[in-house]
Order: structure tokens, then sequence, then C-alpha cells
């Protein structure tokens, strides 16, 4: 009996076809006619697609969409050899050149016709399914490519990945669905379990006992798998075929022998030694024949034409990006994993530390490089030898057995003639690895990480870890802003394994570079190191967005400031795709500013960098920005205005009125002042018919508004009546009796009196979204605490320094010396806007300070008249009277409009792009830390040793 979930798959499909068959589609000259429907199992295939090609009827295409197997489930295999072999069959007896099987997920299209090659094997393409139109068409239009001899099917290692990642989806389920009835039927088990969550940071949740089942499901799948792949290269193995058993004890068992035999015989027990807690999860019987069909499948490829470094990129990139995100794993682009090798190796001795190994791209990159560098010094090296004398110096962490699974197969994979007996990855957190005391010596050469991007922020030992992460080599102990993100410890912990002069190459987030908790992290790497380099990658610069993060190469130097404070600091921003090898040429040979349009450089010693600095704007400014900061003409916006954040009312919704309400309440004029509540609608000349909200401003007691019979006096004791929602804090979302009960007013002395406020002849937003305005306050209106007023000293100047402050060059310098934060904004704080650089209008002439002035009028005259082309002419004639005053030439101008425009483009992509490190700095000790157990850091162990436990 066919299964609902079958025949909907079977229906959706022939209905999306038959749609487009019925337009009459036709691709290169194919004509599609017709698609036949088979409503029962009688030896019949589902569908078969007829299309004429030169004036011939023929079945195109036969797609299979049940499974006739003896297990009795709805999910089937597309890969399955009893689906294909069916499948195969159905379309040899049409004819049919092509044939595919599909699951409702995946669709896999092969060839029909190819002579000598195993089922599996066939020239195929695989699809993900979508039941549109669209996905019709792409699939019928990818035949008729293949018809033409035009299309292009996958290559054997692409088979041979979309087939492990298929078939890793299929069983994923049934291992989920074994641990959810062992954890319910075996409290043992799930006690053992929940300790070991907890001892790798994770807590116990159906969400995690999904990601789980995910990774026993990898896990099991590597190790048929590289079994399978071993079998090829050492011949005493014995082969793995396919056991004859229902039982599930049984089948594991004789898997449990095979994966022995390997490690006794063989060793790569960091690959096959049972793991303590997941090895007791039994597999359901339902998902034996499976296990036995993919191993005979495995049989049937040829993996010893398969290269090792095919092997090796196949399991690096095993895990989809999506997925690996999920479970929590990260993913470095190789020409990333390039660059920092590139610039941190540089002996063919060095000993090199992952303490975030991940699935071994680091790892994996510096085998290579040091393999090379070998080769260099005595080009007739043995391999094997090389093989072990390399995995001798590589050294790894994670603290999930998982990833050091896969980076174990990916070190072993570069050399399957050999026994790599001496993998050095430890599975512990690194934070409770300490130099020396576990595998891991003191004294490495080189230490190389993209630290994790995702942390538990209920992590259990917050205070010991950030004990042990912040107290250095010497015994002294680490300044860190609490609020620093993960990699900031990841950099400390680090720096204790390295020897002096040992190199650090590290992608973190970039936040570090502009923002106050940065300045502890900033200081560290002054302390301690010579800073190489900085790099920073535009967004255009490379194919996966690297937005909101930088590499950091480090040299160790403990022993002479003189030789830090001399060091040479090379920020240097990547602007356009360019090979490694000239990324680090260009670098390395560096002594001035440089730039052209691939990359650009600015230089400083590193005695002139200040922790409180930002070291952002060395990075992301174009030079002109530089001749700026030097011009005489030049100041300190904080030198000529004074500068405060508006009117926090601490509850918007009594303090902040429209008409209607002031109508409701016949509100007395005398206690309501205009004010301004969001910039982001404000033309840049506010007037009074701009002003639609009004704020309460009353500092008379209630004693003195009732001899007066005020009508404000009724709204207040209103205002003290009525509920209202707390917003934020602890209390967030409870309700409350009466404004006058808030946390944010009941401090004052009156709590409706806000205090007295005056006007500011300038307002700014203080989150920027799009370009940076400044609003020429004529209506005379206070701002709330969303904007900052502006008071020049010198109140001649307003106007003038209203068209200074709306000129590009300030908009640039804003986004210079702001901030970013989630969402694309650009944040300047009050002391930051303060500092920001202004040019300075005592220093102008009468006759620059004119023409400034007569600019803006006209831009402010444009946009009240509507007129956008006029107002982009008037900006035009504005920013080249603020040029004039700077005297900068053509080519410098153009930097400013380029530079303006490139940074608001990165700023606005960190809204749109997920980044590869953390960005939200969350994880943060408590401000009294709780009391807690204080654990014991057991001594870590290799991963084969920690297996074995």
């Amino acid at each position: 009996m066919t299964s609902v979930l079958e025949r909907n798959i079977q229906i959706e499909l022939y209905r999306i076809l038959q749609n487009l068959v019925a337009k009459k589609f036709t691709y290169n000259g194919i004509e599609f006619v017709d698609v036949k429907f088979e409503p029962t199992i009688n030896g019949r295939p589902d569908l078969v697609v007829e299309a004429i090609d030169k004036g011939k009827k023929l079945s195109l295409l036969v797609i299979e969409t049940k499974r006739k197997v003896p297990y009795i489930d709805r999910k089937f295999d597309p890969y399955s050899k009893d689906v294909i072999r069916q499948a195969s069959g159905y379309a040899v007896d049409l004819g049919s050149p092509y044939f595919a099987t599909c699951n409702g997920e995946v669709l896999v299209l092969f060839d029909t016709f190819t002579a000598g090659v195993p089922l599996p094997q066939r020239r195929l393409k695989h699809y993900k399914v979508s039941f549109d139109e669209e996905f019709a068409k792409t699939l019928l239009e990818e035949v008729c490519r293949f018809r033409i001899g035009v299309g292009k099917w996958l290559e054997l290692d692409d088979v041979f990945l979309q087939r492990l990642r298929t078939f890793h989806a299929f069983i994923t389920p049934y291992v989920l669905e074994s641990l959810n009835r062992q954890l319910r039927e075996d409290a043992r088990f799930k006690e053992e379990y929940v300790r070991w969550l907890r001892s790798q940071l994770f807590e116990y949740s159906p969400e995690m006992n999904e990601r789980i089942a995910e990774q026993l499901a990898y896990m099991l799948m590597n190790r048929l798998t590289f079994y399978k792949t071993l079998e090829t290269q050492i011949s005493s193995l014995p082969r793995l075929t396919k056991i004859e058993t229902e039982d599930p004890k049984v089948f594991s068992g004789s898997l449990r022998k095979v994966f022995d035999k390997v490690c006794k015989d063989v060793d790569y027990e960091a690959i096959f030694e049972p793991h303590t807690v997941l090895d007791q999860i039994l597999l359901p019987k339902k998902l034996i024949y499976a296990l036995n069909d993919f191993i005979e499948e495995l049989g049937t490829y040829d993996l010893s034409k398969i290269r090792s470094d095919v092997i090796g990129r196949v399991y690096e990139e095993l895990i989809p990006d999506v997925e690996r995100h999920r479970l929590g794993q990260y993913y470095t682009p190789p020409p990333i994993v390039e660059l920092i090798t590139e610039m941190c190796i540089k002996s063919p001795n060095d000993r090199v530390l992952d303490p975030a190994c991940g699935s071994g791209g680091f790892l994996v990159k510096s085998y290579h490089k040091l393999k090379d560098l070998k080769k260099k010094e005595n080009p007739f090296a043995d391999d094997d030898k090389l093989h072990e004398e390399i995995l001798n110096q590589l050294y790894g962490v994670d603290i999930n057995p998982f990833p050091a699974q896969l980076s174990s197969i990916n070190l072993a994979v570069r050399n399957l003639k050999v026994a790599s007996r001496h993998i050095n990855l430890v599975v512990s957190d690194f934070f409770k690895v300490k130099p020396s005391v576990s595998v891991i010596p003191k004294d490495l050469d080189v230490v190389v990480a993209n630290p994790p991007y995702t942390r538990q922020e209920e992590m259990e030992y917050k205070e010991q870890i950030r004990e042990e992460a912040l107290t250095y080599v010497d015994g002294s102990k680490i300044e860190l802003d609490a609020r620093a993100g993960i990699y900031a410890y990841f950099f400390m912990h680090s720096a204790k394994f390295l020897k002096n002069h040992g190199m650090m190459g590290q992608i973190t987030s970039d936040t570090w570079l502009d923002v106050g908790f940065g300045e502890d992290l900033k200081r560290f790497f002054l302390d301690h190191f010579n800073i190489h380099a900085i790099i920073w990658y535009d967004v255009r610069a490379f194919e996966k967005a690297l937005v909101g993060t930088c590499i950091t190469i480090l040299e160790k130097e403990d022993e002479s400031k003189e030789d830090r404070d001399n060091n040479i600091v090379k920020f240097v921003r990547i602007k356009k795709a360019i090979h490694t090898e000239e990324i680090v040429r260009t670098i390395e040979t560096a002594r001035e500013d440089f730039e052209d349009e691939r990359i650009g450089i600015t230089v400083k010693k590193q005695k002139e960098l200040e922790p409180k600095d930002k070291w952002g704007k060395f990075l992301r400014a174009p030079t002109i920005y530089f001749k700026i900061l030097n011009d005489k003409k030049v100041t300190k916006l904080g030198k000529i205005a004074s500068i405060r954040r508006g009117i926090t009312s601490g509850a918007n919704e009594f303090f902040y009125l429209d008409k209607d309400k002031i109508r409701l309440w016949s509100l007395e004029k005398e206690y309501l002042k205009p004010i301004v509540v969001s910039p982001r609608e404000m033309k840049i000349e506010v007037s009074s018919s701009d002003i639609d909200r009004w704020v309460l401003v009353v500092h008379k007691s209630k004693e003195e508004l009732s001899r007066e019979n005020a009508n404000v006096l009724k709204y207040i004791k209103w205002g003290e009546e009525t509920e209202t929602t707390i917003k934020g804090g602890k209390k967030g979302g409870s309700i409350v009796k009466g404004f006058h009960n808030l946390s944010t007013v009941k401090s004052r002395k009156l709590w409706y009196d806000i205090g007295e406020r005056e006007h500011a002849p300038l307002l700014r937003s203080r989150r920027i979204w799009g370009r940076c305005v400044y609003l020429l306050n004529r209506a005379n209106a206070l701002a709330n605490d969303s904007l900052y007023e502006i008071r020049p000293k010198n109140g001649n100047d307003t106007f003038v320094l209203a068209g200074i402050l709306n000129s590009s060059i300030t908009a640039l310098i804003s986004e210079l010396e702001g901030r970013f934060y989630g969402g694309g904004v650009l944040e300047l704080e009050v002391y930051e806007t303060k500092n920001m650089t202004v040019i300075d209008p005592s220093k102008l002439s009468k006759k620059e300070r004119e023409r400034i002035e007569v600019a803006f009028s006209e831009v402010c005259e444009a946009q009240n008249r509507g007129d956008e082309k006029l107002e982009q002419e008037a900006r035009g004639e504005l920013d080249n009277a603020v040029f004039d005053v700077l005297k900068l030439k053509e080519n410098e101008r153009k930097q400013v409009y380029e530079g303006l425009e490139l940074l608001r483009s990165m700023r606005l992509q960190r809204k749109e792009v997920g980044v590869l490190v953390e960005t939200t700095e969350k994880w943060k000790p408590p401000k009294k830390p709780k009391k807690e157990k204080r654990v014991k850091l057991e001594p870590t162990k290799r991963l084969d040793k920690w297996i074995r436990q």
C-alpha cells in the first residue's frame, strides 16, 4: 500500500511538471508533450516525462518517488541502491536516457546508460526540491542541456560529498528517535547524558537533543566512510561488508568489533574508539537496512581514485554553513585560513596550536604549509616520515568530540598509508587547558584561530574561567572589561602557550577596535606584543562577506618595551579580491603608507597608538581623512560648542503630547513646549509648522496649580490613577498604577517636573541610519533623549557651523569617528561628538564664511520647496565651499565621496550579513559573583586517551 506521504510527493511533482508541459514548454528545440502518472504500484514508474526531440517522441525522464524495500517506513534514501536500481530498471525498459529518484526533499538525476559504472557512481546531479513551477522549469531545462551535451554533471568528489550529506539527513531522525526513547526509558543513561552535556557547557533540552542526534549521525557516518577509505590503502584491514542481522545489539556489536580491530592493528583511536556516553545509544531496527545499504554502496565507490586532498575537502565541506552555525561550529573561508597561516608559520620546525580547531581547517592548512617548508629544506624527504613528523608539530583543542573527530580524520587523510598514532587533539574547554599540564606544551611557535562566535550565557563556572584566562604567565592579573566578547579571552589565554617571538593570528569581531570595552584588549596587545598587522576586508573584496571581522597578526614580545615601541604596525584594508601571496608580500615590504585600487596600508609606530583611541579609522579611512586631521583650520567640536543629550522624560507616554491630547485635556500653553522626538522625517531647517509633539513642562506644586484651577492638574492626577506598563528592566512588561510609581520618575521632587530646559539652536540624532543630519532649530523646540543638543559658544557661528556640519566632510568624519551597531546604525555618544573633528568657524575668512552660509541657505530653501535636483546642486556647492577651505585637490574630493559611500554601504551591510565571529558582546560575569562551588580543573588529555576514559 502506498503511503500518503509518497503519494503526495508523486502528485505534487506531477502537478508542477504537468502545468509547465500544458504551457507547451520547449527548450532548445526539445518540446515537452506529456507527463504520465501511475497511481498504483504495478511494476511501472511513478512519473514519465515525454518529449519530442528531432521529430521523435521519447520517454525523456523517469522519476521514482516510492521505495519498495523490506523495512516499513515512509522515509526513503534517494541514493539507496535498491531505489536507484528500481528507477534505473524502469528507465532501461522505456529507453529513457535519464531517470531520477525523489523523496520530497531531494531529487537526484542520473544518466541511465553509463556502461561499466556502478549505479551510485553514474553521472548524476543533486537538487533541493521545491514544489513550484520554477523548480520544474529548472529540472526540465537541465535534462535538455544534458541531452544536447552541454550540461555539467557533478564531479566524483562532489557526488561523494552530496551523497554523504543526503545520507546524514536521512539517518538523523532515526538517531534522534533512539536517543529520545533511551532518555525516556533509561534513567541511569539520562543522568550520565545530562552530566556529559554540562561538561560540554550545554544545557539539556529538546533542541539540544536534536543537535546531539545530528552530531551522532555524523560520527557514525564518518566512521563507516573513513573505514571504507582505509580499506583501499591498508591491504591487511578486514573488509567491512553487510552485517546479516536485524538485531540492533548484534549489529552494533559487530561494528564495534571491526572498529576495535582497526584501533588495535592500525590505530586511528581518535576516530574509532567508543565514546563513553554517546556509543551507549542503541540504533533502531529500521535503520539497520539503511546502514547495510550504505556499507555496500561505499564498496562500489573506487575511493582509491579520490585523492587524499579531495577526501579532505569532502570532510571540510561536509557540514553546510547554516547547519554548522546551528551545531555551534564555525567556518573560516580557506583564503582567510591561508592568509593567517602564511603570515604566522615561517619555519619547517614550527609547532602550531589551534585552540578552537573545529573540523580542522587551520590544522590542515598548517600541515600543508609545514610540508612545503620541509620539502624546500629537503626536496628528497620521505613523505611517510614527514607525515608523522608534522602531526607531532600540530596541536588542537575543541570542547566537542564531534569536530575533534572531523579534525582527526582531516589530518589522517593527508597520508592514509601511515598510521597516524599521534594526533594531538584535546577535548576540553580551552580555558581549562594549561601549558605543559596537558599534551599541549608551552613555548609554542604559532597560535592560529577563529574563536567561537556563540557561547552559552548560562555557562557554568563563568568566574572561574575568567580567572583562569586573565591570569598571565607571570601570575599578574590582566584587566579586561566584562563586556568584551569571548574572543578577547582567547587572545589572552592563547598568549600563555606562545614562546617569546612566537606568532599569533586570529580572525575575530572587529568591535574591539572602536568601542570602550576594547580598550583593555588593545592595552594587552601593546604591552605584550609587536602588532604586525590588522587586516580588514571591504564588502566587495570577498565572495563570502566578512562584514564585522578583522584579522590580527601578533608577535609575542614580553622582554623589550623598546622593541614594542619601535615596532611598525600595519593597518591593512583589502579593497578587491587579491591572491594571498600578493597580500603577504605587500604587507611585509610596506614601510610607509600605501594605497592602490586593490589594497591600502596605513603605517603607524606602535608607540603612537593609544588604547583609548579608535583604531578602526586606520583601516577604513581614505588617506584624505588624515590630511584633514592635520589641517590648521580644524578643531574638536567640544571646543567650540557644548553638547548635551536631550530630555529623558522617564514616561514618554505621559510627557509627550500631540494636538488631540492637548485639546482633550484643554492644557494651558504655559505648561507646554514644542519638542522634537524623532529627526528621521525632519527637514534640515526645523520650523514651527514641522512640530507635532509638545512636552509637559510644569515646575509648580499641586497646591499652586490647584489655586490656579489649572487643567494641567487634572491631567497630572489622571497620570497618577491610570495603569501603565513598565518598559524594560527586570520588571519590564508588568503593570503599575500611576506614572508617578515608575522608577524612572519617582526620585524627582515633583515626579512630573522634568526640570528647566532651554532649546538648543542645533540638534543631531544619537543614532544615524542614513546621512548624518544636523538640524537648524528655527522652531526653538526642545529635544528628547534620541537627540543631542548643540549650542555654539559663539552664537554668531550657529548658521555657518550648521553648514559645515551638514557637509560631506563632516559626514565622512562621523562615519569614521562613530561606532557601528546592529541594524546598520551609526552612533556617536556625547564624548565622541565632543571629540569629533570639525572646521573651526573662527578660522574662516569673511569670504569663506559667507560662501558656506549662502550655500547652506540654498540647501535649506531647496529642501523646503521639495526640489530634489536643486537640493543636490546646492549640496554640491556647500561641499565645494568646505573643500576649498581645506584646499582639497580634485582627487582628494573624490576620495571623500568614495570613502563616504563605501563606509555607509559597509555599515548598512551589517544588518543583512551574518558574520564569522561573535558580534553581540553578551557574555559577561555577574557584577557580584554568586557563591558557587569551585570545580577542580581536571588535567586535560589527548583525544584518544580521553575517549578511552
